[in-house]
Formats: structure tokens, sequence, C-alpha cells
């Protein structure tokens, strides 16, 4: 990304963003557990996340309009690798705990962006 004085700004709001947002991922968590909160209430605390992440992909699409080409490219073959290897995790992570009988956990959704970091690591590693 270019470098100027916005893009400091910029790293520290997705960053806050982020924070915010697994904040928030985590307080809805525990709060969906208590049994003695109304069901309005805990509907409440189940879409507490939408907004910091809704900010947090703003600042990240934002972000993609300032990249040179290369990082595009790279961002671009890292959700090429990432999208095929998720729809196949879950295919199997659900297929699997329907064969077994098993409760599913909920925080599935942890592994996705470990998906999408391995491919940018192999993406940056093809193009240095």
């Amino acid at each position: 990304m270019k470098s100027n004085h916005s893009d400091a700004w910029w790293g520290w709001a997705m960053g806050g963003a982020f924070v915010l947002w697994v904040a928030t991922y985590f307080l809805a968590r525990s709060m969906l557990e208590s049994t003695e909160i109304s069901t309005l209430v805990r509907l409440l605390f189940a879409l507490l996340p939408i907004l910091p992440f809704a900010a947090f992909l703003y600042l990240v699409v934002k972000g993609q309009r300032g990249m040179d080409e290369l990082e595009l490219r790279v961002q671009v073959e890292a959700l090429a690798i990432a999208f095929p290897l998720s729809v196949v995790f879950l295919m199997v992570f659900g297929l699997v705990g329907q064969a077994l009988d098993l409760t599913l956990e909920r925080h599935v959704w942890f592994y996705l962006p470990i998906f999408y970091f391995a491919g940018l690591s192999l993406a940056w590693r093809r193009y240095r």
C-alpha cells in the first residue's frame, strides 16, 4: 500500500474494529450461555457483533483500494486458496459430525481466517 499519513489511521481503525468485533463476539457468546435473560435480549446480544464486523470489513475493502497490483493479486490468490479449503473443511466437519452424531462446536468460523492467512503465506511465498 502506498505510504501516507492516512495509512497509520487506517491501520489503527482496522485494528480497533477487529478488536471490538472479537470482544463483542465473545461477550455475545458468554451472554447467550445465560438462561436467565429474555429471548429478546439474547437476540440483541446475538446481533451485537454485526456492526463492528461491518466496520472491519468496510476498512479492509477501503484498504484494498489503495493496494498496488501485486498486493491485490496476492490477496485474490489468498482468497482463491482459502475459499475452497473452507468449503471442504465445513463439508467434512458437518458430515463427520453427522456420522458420529456429535454436537458440533460453534467456533468453527475461527478456522476460516486461518485458511486465509495460510493462503496469504503461500501467495506471498510465490511472488517473493
